[in-house]
Formats: structure tokens, sequence, C-alpha cells
């Protein structure tokens, strides 16, 4: 199930990650995912172990 979410942003940040998201072949919106889907790896790898 997908939720809608809002981000207010600086325009010269969307601006940025429109530029970086095209040069990838994604949507603004793929990136953002991407890059929050990558952290959530992150913080399992360094929470691993833990009762968290």
């Amino acid at each position: 199930m997908k939720v809608p979410l809002l981000l207010r942003m600086p325009i010269t940040l969307k601006e940025w990650l429109t530029k970086d998201a095209k040069e990838r072949g994604l949507t603004l919106t793929g990136l953002i995912l991407s890059i929050l889907n990558e952290y959530r790896d992150q913080m399992k790898g360094a929470n691993h172990g833990s009762k968290n």
C-alpha cells in the first residue's frame, strides 16, 4: 500500500535532485524512494544484532 507524502524543500535542492534523477533515468519520486531505501538498509546494517 502506498500513501501520499508531501515534502517541502528549497528550490535549489529540488533542482539538484531532479537533475540527478534524470541523469540516473529516474523520476524525482523514484530517486527519493531509492535514497530512503538505501538509508533504511544502512540503518538495519548498523543496528545488526540490536533489539530495535
